[in-house]
């Protein structure tokens, strides 16, 4: 599923101004395991969200949102997981 639930044709990706990474990433959790569950349910919540912004008179998806896959650690925790998100947002 794609942020807004846009379902983007492969064009409208390559040309977005903005991208939605989805990092579920639970290393620092000490109490209500859960976060890395997170991603994909703003993900999915965030298709009823309308997409007509009152305060800035706008359609701000019409600039393009592209919704990338969601980094996978592999058991990467502590300062792994944190080069691995660096590595995939250089």
């Amino acid at each position: 599923m794609d942020f807004l639930g846009l379902n983007n044709t492969e064009e409208e990706n390559r040309s977005a101004s903005f991208a939605i990474l989805p990092i579920p990433f639970e290393d620092t959790t000490s109490y209500g395991k859960g976060t890395v569950n997170a991603p994909n349910a703003i993900i999915e919540a965030s298709s009823q969200v309308e997409f007509y912004d009152e305060e800035l008179d706008v359609e701000a998806y019409t600039a393009g949102i592209v919704t990338e896959e969601a980094i996978f650690f592999n058991g990467k925790v502590g300062s792994e997981g944190v080069d691995l998100i660096e590595e995939k947002t250089a």
